[in-house]
């Protein structure tokens, strides 16, 4: 059904920029691909800046806590 060619999902992110923080990685959305090779997206958010950023799920970014370890 989500066309997966059981392949693990991508995660969908956009990565909003703080002033002089670091920048910090909204999850919004996974992708999947097609057995044709194109993507399918879907989103439960837009983002503001218009930037979408999709990582194979086991390239995730660290998250704050554990970049601070």
């Amino acid at each position: 059904m989500n066309g997966s060619s059981g392949r693990r999902p991508y995660a969908v992110f956009t990565i909003v920029e703080g002033e002089g923080e670091k920048a910090l990685w909204r999850r919004v959305g996974s992708g999947f691909v097609n057995r044709d090779g194109s993507y399918n997206l879907y989103l439960d958010a837009l983002p503001v800046n218009g930037r979408l950023h999709m990582r194979e799920s086991d390239q995730l970014p660290l998250s704050h806590s554990e970049r601070q370890s």
